[in-house]
């Protein structure tokens, strides 16, 4: 069991590693670092690396340029906010329509016959 946790905690501690060295000039307008520069030359040298690298849109280094990840960060951070006040907003209104069903139920007929009259006349 330990040698299975051992190979695979190798496996995605080098998989990391060389994500990393691809995806630097993405993040970072800092020079690759060395590790990282060795890391890198021997990753595109092999077919998976090769592939990981067109996917990524790394293969082509010379124009490119670091992406703003505290604007990508922003993005999605908006979008979640927004989602969740729109999951908040409907729930809301869900909970206020049961409950106003279940005072109207409620109601002696007279009293609930005038609520349906204010409610459903025309305007």
């Amino acid at each position: 069991m330990q040698l299975f946790q051992f190979v695979a905690a190798l496996l995605i501690a080098g998989s990391t590693l060389g994500v990393t060295s691809l995806v630097w000039p993405r993040v970072s307008t800092d020079p690759r670092p060395p590790a990282l520069q060795y890391v890198r030359d021997f990753v595109v040298t092999t077919p998976l690396g090769l592939q990981a690298a067109q996917i990524l849109g790394v293969s082509d280094e010379r124009d490119l340029a670091p992406t703003d990840l505290g604007s990508v960060v922003a993005s999605v951070a908006g979008s979640v906010v927004t989602s969740v006040e729109q999951r908040a907003e409907q729930y809301v209104a869900s909970r206020i329509a049961d409950q106003f069903m279940n005072r109207l139920n409620a109601l002696p007929v007279q009293q609930k016959q005038y609520v349906k009259e204010l409610l459903c006349t025309p305007e």
